[in-house]
């Protein structure tokens, strides 16, 4: 399923199941957290990388 990443706009592939890139990503809670009061829907895997290696300062609102 062809999918727009809410952060970028880019479009990206969706395969919802256990086959999806986002399958083999950990997701801290803290982070989960933030992920469902910005967003709706999924984000690229670039923007999800990019979040999570910038969790710190981005979970400080910097």
């Amino acid at each position: 399923m062809q999918k727009t990443c809410p952060e970028c706009n880019k479009t990206f592939e969706c395969s919802q199941s256990e086959n999806c890139w986002c399958t083999r990503i950990t997701i801290p809670e803290d982070v989960a957290n933030y992920l469902r009061s910005k967003y709706f829907d999924c984000l690229c895997e670039g923007c999800m990388t990019k979040i999570l290696k910038n969790k710190e300062k981005i979970l400080q609102g910097k």
